[in-house]
């Protein structure tokens, strides 16, 4: 992978207005269609929780929820769509978005162990994933915009969390180029010295594509 590219990817992922979505997407009636539901079955056996959505909301959303549930398959048949590797917070949010065009206030918010406020970047990472496979472009655009609002709010011990959440085998999306342009602009020189022995070695290389890049180009 030439550095070059690794470069323009991210810039080219990450460039585009938090506000785009919004004004692309007008709201969904209810009073022009019928009111059929469809049931979402979310989580593991232990924690599982039903989410009723009406169907027209869901399938003008989401074309992968659009074709599940017209399809002859059990999602088609039963107008049910068994979700165990989401976990139910996760798809909450999903569902809220649909009906409000809001993420949740909040969300991801929280107060660490040493008693400060703190950030969990994770949390709508696994929302970002969900809409990726959901096809819901508007979703992620939405928490792209909620991620930088809040990308300050969050330690050093949340950031590497973040990194950690990517595997080896992805490809650079615009969640991995946040991730990835936050460590290398937006963080001290002492910050950088805790956090860089800690990211994940996939991680760490990227970073290193980039800072050689920009060097070389100063050099230039």
């Amino acid at each position: 992978m030439s550095s070059s590219k690794t470069t323009k990817d991210m810039s080219a992922s990450t460039a585009e207005k938090p506000d785009q979505a919004s004004s692309q997407h007008s709201a969904v009636s209810f009073s022009e269609h019928s009111q059929t539901i469809v049931t979402f079955i979310v989580g593991v056996e232990s924690v599982k929780k039903n989410f009723v959505v009406h169907k027209h909301l869901a399938a003008a959303h989401s074309p992968f929820f659009k074709a599940a549930f017209e399809s002859p398959m059990i999602e088609g048949t039963t107008q049910t769509m068994r979700l165990e590797d989401i976990e139910v917070e996760t798809f909450g949010v999903l569902v809220h978005w649909m009906y409000t065009k809001e993420i949740k206030d909040g969300l991801g918010t929280f107060i660490n162990d040493k008693g400060a406020p703190d950030f969990d970047f994770v949390t709508l990472a696994k929302v970002w994933k969900l809409a990726e496979r959901a096809l819901m472009p508007l979703l992620q655009d939405a928490i792209m915009a909620e991620l930088f609002k809040k990308r300050d709010t969050g330690t050093i011990e949340s950031l590497v969390k973040f990194t950690k959440f990517f595997t080896a085998s992805e490809g650079i999306s615009r969640l991995k180029g946040f991730a990835i342009l936050h460590i290398l602009w937006e963080r001290k020189d002492d910050q950088l010295r805790f956090l860089i022995p800690r990211l994940p070695r996939h991680i760490l290389n990227l970073v290193k594509v980039i800072t050689n890049e920009v060097v070389q180009r100063d050099l230039e």
